[in-house]
């Protein structure tokens, strides 16, 4: 008998990761590779994020916080979206995550109760696949033409009676 709650036994190993790995042992023997694999970073961390992130070891910022992230910086994120038009009340319209792939499971987690269905465009991150599966769901493709276009009767033709989120992506990182 497994000690393991069934659910996580679903969790499997990151494609985008295991892309990765493979590209950095083809790297080692010498090959060139034009990296399209994850959204690692060509070049160093900036010099001001680190001399921020320094700053606020500095003064303090080392100490639990609100689960749903610094005050602070939820205000900040209202502010800068408001910038681009967008009023968000930090207090109950913004949390602070530790990665798009935790916001992403935790928005699924709070919607989809076990047998709903989540739609997917295809192609997508395959990080939503995996956390509709991980929230007791089940992952609909709907394919997108060779131009990236949805065709609006496979998408209504996917909508059933269970799906409870549709996740629009373009082709790439989420970012």
């Amino acid at each position: 008998m497994s000690r393991f709650l069934s659910y996580s036994l679903k969790i499997r190993e990151s494609p985008t990761l295991a892309a990765a790995e493979l590209v950095r042992r083809l790297q080692r023997q010498g090959k060139r590779i034009i990296r399209f694999d994850c959204g690692d970073l060509l070049f160093d961390t900036p010099g001001e994020i680190k001399d921020a992130a320094y700053e606020g070891l500095r003064s303090g910022y080392t100490h639990y916080t609100s689960c749903r992230g610094i005050p602070e910086l939820r205000e900040a994120i209202a502010d800068h979206l408001a910038r681009w038009g967008v009023e968000a009340d930090p207090e109950s319209e913004i949390i602070v995550t530790p990665g798009a792939k935790f916001a992403i499971y935790a928005a699924m987690r709070a919607t989809v109760d076990p047998g709903d269905e989540v739609i997917l465009l295809s192609p997508s991150w395959p990080t939503y696949s995996d956390c509709a599966d991980l929230a007791g769901g089940r992952a609909v493709f709907v394919s997108m033409n060779a131009r990236f276009h949805v065709d609006e009767e496979a998408l209504k033709g996917a909508i059933g009676e269970r799906t409870k989120m549709l996740v629009v992506n373009t082709p790439n990182n989420p970012t």
